[in-house]
């Protein structure tokens, strides 16, 4: 499932509570390639089939995810691969920064690299009134700003997330407004008055095969 569809995603993508967005960073660290060879998948490690590695198959996550949250197309600034791992045609190791034509610096990680069963994985936006990130248990989201230090848990009923133990409960309204409780930031413009907000991006095509 592409991150947008997060129930974190829904809260990150308000950049206009959070104020002017300076940078994000997502980071998609998962285990190394022995997986795909395992399960039949060995054509994944083939770039004349999968076209990429790492990059193509968990670093568009993050891709979207920026389109989604800014609704602007960045441009790349630098970008950097490795094969050094696990030796495959196909990179295991990608570092890439863009920008948005806003200014916002993206930070994009993704890679084979992790050495056990699990992830490395971190969704951060630092911005004018708070930082956002996804809590470590991965069933939450983190806010950090003047006099505030909470971590909202999914609502009820969420897909994909923690024990129902741990998840807020939705009123009509927010369910309504698809707005989880206590989120309220105070507002601030995310863009100059003279710059028109971008259109929401499309989203990007999914590639094939398993993370």
């Amino acid at each position: 499932m592409s991150f947008r569809y997060s129930w974190w995603a829904e809260i990150m993508g308000r950049s206009g509570e959070l104020g002017t967005i300076s940078h994000m960073l997502v980071r998609f660290n998962q285990l190394g390639v022995q997986r795909y060879i395992d399960e039949g998948n060995s054509w994944m490690l083939s770039k004349a089939e999968a076209r990429g590695g790492a990059l193509l198959n968990l670093g568009f996550h993050g891709f979207d995810l920026c389109r989604y949250i800014t609704g602007e197309e960045p441009k790349g600034i630098s970008a950097v691969t490795s094969h050094s791992l696990w030796n495959r045609e196909v990179e295991d190791y990608a570092f890439v920064t863009l920008r948005t034509p806003g200014g916002m610096v993206f930070l994009n990680e993704a890679s084979y690299t992790f050495p056990t069963t699990g992830s490395d994985s971190e969704r951060k936006i630092a911005a004018k009134n708070a930082l956002v990130r996804t809590a470590a248990t991965g069933d939450g989201v983190q806010i950090i700003g003047p006099g505030r230090n909470e971590t909202l848990n999914a609502p009820g009923g969420t897909p994909g997330v923690g024990p129902a133990s741990r998840r807020t409960a939705w009123t009509a309204s927010d369910a309504a407004n698809r707005l989880p409780p206590r989120l309220a930031i105070a507002r601030a413009p995310s863009r100059s008055p003279s710059m028109p907000t971008a259109p929401r991006a499309s989203p990007l095509p999914r590639p094939r095969g398993n993370y």
